[in-house]
């Protein structure tokens, strides 16, 4: 190696600043940085989690419940010269619909629901207002008006058929149910986004109705 790279090397080495050392607080500060951010995640892994599984026991009691009720009536009751059996399931599926509208403001039920729906009960989870405060009436049919849309729209199915006219039933539906059903689909996976993406994973219906879903 020549004198002109022995001295290139020497002043590359002499430009490399030193790390220094880090302290024993550094250290334990970082430590316990990284543990916070492991909790953050885990906490927000589970909440979400909790959050489906809550929403999935809900919907699925009413929709189950609504569907029980409804099926035998379209073997007993009459369907002409009015279908007796779509009006009851328009009632049926009006009073699903204020079900899930309703579902989160302050009520209860002995020592079992508390404010709480079954879901959020067993996933041990609570609406609150952004004061940790129960949420009134208006609140949570702001915050339902998407999750609820399913079953405004099988109402309104159930109605239409009240007053059998083939062809205007058929136009209706395909030009007002079908198209309905697509952006109430459309609408509760961006709900399911806004979970992951917005701040405090507050979906749509939470900012509108300025709520929060916590952990209790």
């Amino acid at each position: 190696m020549t004198d002109t790279e022995n001295k290139q090397v020497e002043e590359t080495q002499t430009e490399t600043p030193e790390q220094p050392e880090q302290s024993p607080e550094a250290a334990e500060q970082a430590t316990e940085q990284a543990k916070t951010n492991s909790n953050q995640v885990f906490h927000f892994e589970n909440i979400l989690m909790k959050r489906f599984v809550a929403s999935f026991i809900d919907l699925v009691l009413v929709g189950v419940a609504a569907t029980i009720i409804t099926v035998p009536a379209m073997f007993v009751l009459p369907k002409s010269p009015i279908n007796f059996a779509s009006l009851f399931g328009f009632f049926v599926f009006a009073a699903a619909s204020a079900a899930v509208l309703l579902k989160d403001m302050p009520y209860k039920m002995g020592d079992m629901l508390d404010g709480q729906t079954p879901g959020k009960k067993a996933m041990n989870i609570r609406v609150t207002d952004l004061n940790k405060k129960p949420i009134s009436m208006e609140q949570s049919i702001k915050r339902n008006l998407i999750p609820a849309s399913g079953f405004v729209i099988a109402a309104i199915s159930q109605l239409i058929n009240v007053i059998q006219i083939p062809f205007l039933t058929g136009m209706v539906g395909f030009f007002v149910i079908l198209p309905l059903l697509a952006i109430s689909f459309f609408a509760n996976i961006f709900e399911i986004y806004k979970i992951y993406s917005a701040p405090q994973h507050r979906r749509w219906g939470d900012q509108l109705a300025n709520t929060i879903v916590a952990w209790e």
